[in-house]
């Protein structure tokens, strides 16, 4: 898989990983058509997804987005024109980690 899938029927799918490349299960991935909720689905073990619109192709009139959220990382959002949905095949993500500093408390005489 390489990239996004969205052929006359609006498939999207792909592969979910972590900076490292290892796959994240569970990635909730969203297609949004005209900014609607459109579909969703979740990924597997191995980090792939497949999710199809509700019968939505691409055409010019239409703005397709996909976004991808797991807690612990930094959502990914990805908007497309109609001519990449047109053309592109599929969509690997990678999501990186929220990184959180630790907290530091001061006491009397610091």
């Amino acid at each position: 898989m390489g990239a996004l899938a969205c052929d006359g029927a609006s498939r999207l799918e792909g592969r979910i990983r972590d900076a490292e490349g290892r796959p994240i299960a569970g990635v909730n991935v969203v297609l949004r058509v005209n900014g609607r909720r459109d579909s969703e689905t979740q990924s597997r073990d191995d980090g792939t997804y497949f999710i199809q619109s509700l019968g939505h192709a691409p055409s010019n009139d239409v703005s397709l987005s996909i976004t991808a959220e797991q807690t612990g990382y930094v959502a990914y959002e990805r908007r497309l024109t109609s001519g990449e949905a047109a053309r592109e095949h599929s969509l690997d993500i990678v999501l990186v980690p929220v990184h959180i500093a630790p907290r530091v408390t001061a006491g009397p005489g610091s």
